[in-house]
C-alpha cells in the first residue's frame, strides 16, 4: 500500500512539471504539433518512469561474500489489522477513480446513442454520419456526426475540412488519454487544466491546418462564431465549436513562432531527466533494505486472512432538480395544457422572449403547448450579455413553430423592420446576429435601416468583403440587392477587426456576390 502511495505521488509529480513547463515555455508557440508530441510524450513518461529502475541499467553486479542464514519461523496468530490512515487515502482515491469511469462510460453510452440515431451519408466528396437530433458537429475515432439540415453549405465545407483533420490526425487517441489520465490522478488540480490545454492543442492544431490547405481566413472565423450548440455535446469527442474562441482566433491571427524557439524544446529533456532520477524509486537498495530488516528478525508472523463483513451501501434518489441552462420539452400525450415557468433562485418574474419579441407572464401564459418547439432558459452573465439590465432575473426563449417575428437581439436588442419587400429570417450566435432574406413576399420600394448600434459613430461597414467608407454606402444600397446582412458587436466585433470594429461591423452579402461564390465551388 504504501509503495502504491509513493508511486502515485512521483506519477503526479512528474505530470506537474508536464504541465508547467508548457505553460512556461511552449503555451504561446505556434508549434502545435510539436506541443501535442510533448503532452503524448510526457503523459506516457510519468507513468513510466517511476517504476524503471536506471541506477541498476549502469551499476555493475556485487557479489554477495558471507554466510547463509537459515531462519526458523515461528507460528502465531496475529490480530486483525487495523484500519490505517494509508487505507483510507487508497479507498477515497478508488472511490473518486470510480466515479469519474463511471462518467467516462456513461459518455460513451451518449456516444453510442448518438450513433443509433445517425446513417451513413455523404456531403460532396466527405463520408459521415447524419444525426437526426440536434447535435453540436463532432469527431470520434474515424467517423464524423454532423445533423446536415441545421448548417448551411458554407458552414458545412468548413466544419467538414475542420473534422476531417481530427479523423485523419487520430486526435481522439489524445482525448482518451487525457481521460484515462484524469480517471487516475482524479485530485490532481493539474491534471484538469493539462485536460484543458491538450483540447486546447487539437484546435489550434486543425485550425491551422484548414489555413494551409487553403481555406479563407475571415470566412472561417465567422464559420465558427455562426455554430452555436444546438442540441447534444459528447465530452470524449472532437467538437467544432469551442468555448474559447477568442483564444483560437487570436492564435490563428499570431505570427508563427522563429524557428530559434525550438531551443525550448532541447531545454526541457535535462529537466525531465533531473527530475525523474530525483524521484526515481532505486529497486536495488529497497531489496537490500528488505533483506536486512529481515535477517535482524528472529521469528516471522503468519497472518491468517480476516474474513471481511458484506455491506450494503444505500442510494438516495433526490427529486425537485433544476436545470440551469437548457430546457427541451418532448410531448408524448396531449395532457399537457398550461406552461408554469418558475423561478429558481431569486422568485423574481424573468424577461420572456417569444420567437425574439419580449412578452408579458400572462401572453405565456395563454401560449398552447402544442405550438411550442423549444425553450431556453437564460441567467447570469448569459442572460445579461444579450439583454442587458431587463435580463438580470434570467431570460425565457421560447420558440413557435409558427416561425419568426422579425426581431433581432444583439446586445440591447436592436431591430431590424419588416417592409413590405423583404421579409428576414432571424438566427443568434453570441455577440452577432445573422438575417438571411427569405424570398417568398414581393412588393414596392424599400429602405435599409439598421438600428442598435453605437449612436453618433459609424460602424465599420463590409460590402462583399471590402470595407466602404463610413455608413453612407448603407443609402446608395438597394435592400432588394441584399442576400444577408451580419451585424458584429463589442468582443464579436473588435476580435474579428481589431480597432475598426470598436464600433461594431455591418457585413453585407449581395446577391451578385452570392451567385459569384456558387459559381467558384462548381
Amino acid at each position: 500500500m504504501e509503495n502504491l502511495l509513493y508511486y502515485s505521488i512521483q506519477i503526479n509529480l512528474l505530470l506537474i512539471i508536464v504541465y508547467v513547463s508548457y505553460i512556461g515555455l511552449l503555451k504561446n508557440l505556434t508549434f502545435y504539433a510539436l506541443n501535442r508530441v510533448y503532452f503524448l510524450t510526457g503523459i506516457i513518461f510519468s507513468f513510466s518512469y517511476p517504476f524503471l529502475d536506471i541506477k541498476s541499467w549502469f551499476s555493475k553486479p556485487i557479489i554477495a561474500i558471507g554466510d547463509y542464514i537459515t531462519i526458523l519461523p515461528q507460528m502465531t496468530e496475529s490480530t486483525v489489522k487495523e484500519l490505517s490512515l494509508n487505507d483510507i487515502i487508497i479507498a477515497v482515491l478508488v472511490a473518486g477513480a470510480s466515479m469519474l469511469l463511471i462518467r467516462f462510460l456513461v459518455q460513451l453510452a451518449s456516444l453510442l446513442r448518438i450513433h443509433m440515431y445517425s446513417r451513413p451519408a455523404q456531403w460532396r466528396t466527405f463520408i459521415f454520419r447524419n444525426v437526426w437530433i440536434p447535435i453540436v458537429p463532432f469527431s470520434f475515432l474515424n467517423k464524423i456526426y454532423v445533423n446536415k439540415s441545421l448548417h448551411e453549405d458554407l458552414e458545412l465545407a468548413d466544419i467538414f475540412h475542420h473534422e476531417e483533420i481530427h479523423v485523419k490526425g487520430k486526435h481522439s487517441f489524445d482525448i482518451l488519454l487525457s481521460e484515462l489520465t484524469l480517471i487516475l490522478c482524479w485530485y490532481n488540480p493539474f491534471v484538469w487544466l493539462m485536460r484543458k490545454a491538450i483540447r486546447q492543442n487539437l484546435e489550434f492544431l486543425t485550425d491551422q491546418q484548414v489555413l494551409n490547405n487553403g481555406a479563407d481566413r475571415m470566412t472561417y472565423q465567422y464559420s465558427l462564431l455562426h455554430v452555436t450548440k444546438q442540441g447534444a455535446a459528447i465530452g470524449i469527442s472532437n467538437q467544432f465549436n469551442f468555448k474559447t474562441l477568442k483564444r483560437r482566433i487570436m492564435m490563428m491571427n499570431k505570427k508563427r513562432s522563429s524557428k530559434l524557439q525550438l531551443s525550448k524544446y532541447a531545454f526541457l529533456l535535462p529537466v525531465f531527466i533531473f527530475a525523474g532520477a530525483a524521484l526515481t524509486v532505486n529497486q536495488a537498495e529497497a531489496r537490500i533494505e528488505k533483506i536486512v530488516s529481515v535477517t535482524k528478525a528472529t521469528a516471522l508472523d503468519v497472518s491468517l486472512p480476516a474474513l471481511k463483513q458484506d455491506t450494503i451501501k444505500v442510494m438516495k434518489i433526490g427529486t425537485g432538480n433544476t436545470v440551469r441552462e437548457k430546457v427541451i420539452i418532448n410531448k408524448k400525450d396531449t395532457t399537457i395544457n398550461k406552461i408554469i415557468i418558475r423561478s429558481a433562485s431569486s422568485g423574481k418574474q424573468p424577461m420572456y422572449m417569444v420567437n425574439g419579441k419580449e412578452i408579458t407572464k400572462e401572453d405565456v401564459d395563454n401560449i398552447r403547448p402544442d405550438d411550442i418547439t423549444t425553450i431556453n432558459v437564460l441567467k447570469d452573465a448569459s442572460a445579461t450579455s444579450l439583454y442587458g439590465a431587463k435580463g438580470e432575473n434570467g431570460v425565457v426563449m421560447i420558440t413557435l413553430k409558427n416561425g419568426n417575428s422579425g426581431v433581432i437581439s444583439t446586445g440591447n436588442a436592436s431591430t431590424f423592420k419588416k417592409d413590405s419587400v423583404d421579409k428576414f429570417v432571424r438566427g443568434k450566435v453570441t455577440g452577432a446576429t445573422i438575417l438571411k432574406r427569405s424570398d417568398n413576399q414581393a412588393g414596392g420600394a424599400s429602405q435599409l435601416h439598421i438600428r442598435g448600434l453605437k449612436e453618433g459613430k459609424d460602424p465599420l461597414v463590409i460590402i462583399d468583403n471590402e470595407i466602404q467608407e463610413g455608413s453612407k454606402s448603407l443609402k446608395n444600397l438597394d435592400p432588394n440587392s441584399i442576400e444577408s446582412i451580419e451585424i458584429l458587436k463589442d468582443a464579436a466585433a473588435t476580435v474579428l477587426h481589431g480597432n475598426k470594429g470598436e464600433n461594431g461591423v455591418i457585413k453585407i452579402t449581395t446577391k451578385k456576390r452570392q451567385i459569384e461564390e456558387e459559381t467558384e465551388k462548381k
